[in-house]
C-alpha cells in the first residue's frame, strides 16, 4: 500500500491535483500508478474530493466520443467544419435588414454561396494527422468503477 504522508486535508487536494493533472492528460496514459496511489488512499479523500474525480473521468471520456464523431464527419466530409462555419455566416446575413439593400453583403453572400457549391464538387482524400487519431479512454473505465463503488459505499454507510 502506498502511503503519503501530510495532514487529511492537505493530501486530498495534492491528490485531486495529481488526478487532474493526469486526467487532462489522458492521451499519454499518465494515470498509471496515480490510479493506484488513489486507490490506496481513498480513506483520505473525502466524498465530494471522489465525486469530483468521477465528473472529470466522465467529462474525459464524453469528450473523446465527441472529438470521434467530429473525426468521422470530417473523414467523411473535408469541408464539413468549412461548411458549417459558411452556413452560419449565411444565415446571420440572411437576417440582417440592411443586408437586403447593400451591394456589397449581397455579393459577399453570394460569394459565400458559391463555397458552399464547391465544396460539393471537390473531393479530398487525406489520412487523418497522427495528432487527431482516435485515443482511447477505456484504461481510466476501472478507476472510475472503483470511485463509483466507494461512493456508493459511504452512502449506504452514511459516511460523507
Amino acid at each position: 500500500m502506498a502511503e503519503i504522508k501530510g495532514t487529511e486535508r492537505n493530501l486530498q487536494w495534492t491528490i485531486l491535483a495529481a488526478f487532474r493533472y493526469c486526467s487532462n492528460r489522458h492521451l499519454t496514459k499518465s494515470i498509471y500508478g496515480v490510479d493506484t496511489v488513489i486507490l490506496d488512499n481513498l480513506h483520505l479523500i473525502g466524498t465530494a474530493f471522489i465525486q469530483q474525480m468521477i465528473n472529470d473521468i466522465e467529462w474525459e471520456q464524453r469528450a473523446q466520443e465527441i472529438d470521434e464523431e467530429e473525426q468521422q464527419k470530417e473523414k467523411d466530409d473535408f469541408f464539413y467544419r468549412l461548411k458549417a462555419h459558411v452556413g452560419d455566416y449565411m444565415r446571420y446575413m440572411q437576417d440582417m435588414q440592411d443586408q437586403k439593400q447593400n451591394k456589397d453583403a449581397q455579393k459577399l453572400y453570394s460569394l459565400l454561396n458559391d463555397v458552399m457549391e464547391a465544396c460539393k464538387t471537390v473531393k479530398v482524400n487525406r489520412p487523418t494527422p497522427w495528432w487527431r487519431q482516435v485515443k482511447d479512454t477505456s484504461y481510466l473505465t476501472p478507476l472510475l468503477n472503483k470511485l463509483r463503488e466507494e461512493v456508493e459505499r459511504r452512502e449506504q454507510n452514511g459516511e460523507q
